[in-house]
């Protein structure tokens, strides 16, 4: 509830915490909109503003808790809204967990972030006040607000239906301007992961009605929630501190998670795959005696077949050869290959009738390659030899013709 002090009781451990956010009733603050003077960059916003409420306070600067909202919504008037309260009434004895929680801000906070297409009015309906806001067309925050103080408004409706007319006659609203209906309230502020809030919103548009959603309000960056905040600004920068040294050691905490869990994973595929292969290691090694017993088989069939297949082709190719010989070339020597190489030595009559020879030996298709070696002269003519390579895709003709 809006500016209660709700504690929540965690059984599992039996410790209990104060909400993180809190939201003090907007009628102990007072509140100015005013313009930054042009100039004024966002590193010196806040010393500037901190001279402004030193001037403008009813209490020392050191006795009063103060914050601001700026405006950042494009095409809405560039101002500040700047409020301040007695310190005692916002962070002394009626909040003790102030310093843990994770902001104290006004209670109109609520509704910032929110924006209406024209000038609006609307009322918020807090445990010890209710409020009247004035949002400026396409503004994010309001430019006026203003508070009444009620007793037990949660529990008796008709109060704050009474305030509310109250307020509404105590100011003066123009033609171009609307009245959101009803009353609204904020239910438990939560905080988003970008270090902002955000706040749920109901609303009961005549007295006797049930209370309904009405979107939520939300402060959206870390940044602006700590302008916002009323608690002291050299306490804040050192609560930031102590959250983003948190946010790390999570972060990093998070990583070590990610990677033991990794390595664990592949420890673990490592003894499967370890298992496996020993496992296989254990196959081929009780495969090894039948394996090497297979190929002692195979050799030995190898060379039955030598004996039980002699190389007869062999004789069909020095066949081929020796039907193409003129009778006046004679052999004296030859040998063959089982890859088709083949060759012969022998006596000719002259030069001319070996290389007729070698033109017989080409002209047939039965030889890829005809090389004639060596030739020497002799008593009875000349000796030759000559290499040639079967042609082992053709098969010779039956009678031994190529």
């Amino acid at each position: 509830m809006t500016g209660e002090l709700v504690k929540t009781e965690y059984k599992a451990s039996g410790l209990v915490t104060a909400d993180p956010v809190r939201l003090v009733a907007s009628a102990r603050f007072i509140v100015e909109t005013l313009e930054l003077p042009p100039g004024i960059s966002p590193r010196d916003t806040q010393g500037f503003l901190e001279g402004e409420v030193e001037e403008r306070s009813l209490f020392p600067l050191e006795s009063t808790s103060w914050g601001y909202m700026e405006n950042r919504r494009k095409g809405a008037n560039a101002s500040i809204l700047l409020y301040s309260a007695f310190r005692e009434q916002v962070n002394g004895e009626s909040d003790p967990h102030y310093a843990q929680r994770h902001a104290v801000l006004p209670g109109f906070a609520a509704l910032v972030g929110r924006a209406w297409r024209k000038t609006t009015w609307i009322f918020l309906q807090e445990t010890e006040c209710l409020t009247l806001l004035r949002f400026p067309a396409r503004s994010e925050i309001p430019d006026r607000v203003r508070s009444l103080y009620g007793t037990n408004l949660e529990e008796d409706p008709a109060a704050a239906w009474i305030l509310r007319d109250t307020l509404l006659k105590g100011v003066e609203v123009q033609e171009d301007e609307c009245i959101e209906e009803g009353l609204v309230r904020c239910s438990k502020p939560s905080n988003d992961r970008k270090g902002g809030v955000i706040f749920p919103l109901e609303r009961c548009r005549a007295p006797g009605e049930e209370w309904k959603r009405f979107g939520t309000g939300k402060i959206s960056s870390e940044a602006a929630l700590r302008a916002a905040d009323v608690r002291d600004p050299h306490f804040l920068n050192k609560l930031r501190n102590r959250r983003r040294a948190a946010r790390q050691l999570n972060t990093f905490l998070r990583l070590a998670a990610v990677l033991l869990i990794g390595l664990s994973f592949f420890q673990f595929r490592y003894i499967q795959l370890k298992k496996k292969t020993a496992r296989l290691s254990d196959q081929v090694s009780a495969q090894r005696p039948v394996v090497s017993a297979l190929q002692q088989q195979e050799a030995l069939a190898k060379s039955a077949g030598r004996f039980a297949d002699p190389p007869l082709e062999i004789f069909a190719w020095l066949t081929a050869v020796n039907d193409i010989r003129p009778e006046n070339i004679s052999f004296l020597s030859t040998y063959a290959d089982r890859d088709g190489n083949l060759g012969f030595s022998g006596e000719a009559p002259s030069v001319a009738d070996v290389n007729k020879f070698k033109e017989g030996l080409n002209q047939t298709n039965r030889f890829s390659q005809v090389e004639v070696k060596e030739i020497n002269s002799a008593k009875r003519g000349v000796k030759f030899s000559i290499q040639v390579k079967m042609n082992t895709d053709v098969q010779p003709l039956e009678g031994g013709d190529a």
